[in-house]
């Protein structure tokens, strides 16, 4: 039984770590430099805001955010320091379901069109969402 908690010890630490969004830069690594896979900006502060008021403002402030987080993966990272001083993420693409949520925002918010065209763009960057954000379309475009 010793054995079996011991084993399980020292393997659930490299299971958890698998879950991190994070990577090292193995050929310009400096001491312990990591990078962020997706760059979040200011994502958690404004969305967090949001869920807590749910007024017009922060949901302007949200939409901003999307929108920054958007025009800032488009831009081709190249320097090692950019990456790592700026909020770009190393993967230089925008984060899971950004697209879909700024997509469903901006429906809600009567945009209807252009969130529509957010979320297929999300279908299109991670097809394996298509599933879920196809019904949302649909739920949308039923209105």
């Amino acid at each position: 039984m010793k054995i079996k908690k011991l084993a399980l010890l020292l393997v659930l630490p490299l299971m958890l770590q698998s879950c991190i969004t994070t990577m090292v830069v193995k050929e310009q690594r400096k001491a312990n430099d990591i990078i962020q896979l997706y760059g979040w900006r200011n994502y958690q502060i404004v969305s967090y805001q949001y869920m807590e008021t749910n007024t017009e403002e922060d949901l302007q402030k949200l939409l901003e955010s999307y929108q920054n987080i958007i025009d800032n993966q488009k831009r081709r990272v190249i320097d090692y320091v950019l990456i790592t001083s700026s909020s770009g993420g190393a993967r230089e693409t925008v984060p899971p379901g950004i697209y879909a949520d700024y997509g469903f925002l901006l429906a809600k918010s009567g945009n209807i069109e252009k969130g529509l065209e957010m979320m297929r763009n999300e279908i299109k960057l991670y097809p394996e969402s298509s599933v879920f954000v196809n019904k949302i379309i649909k739920i949308i475009e039923n209105r």
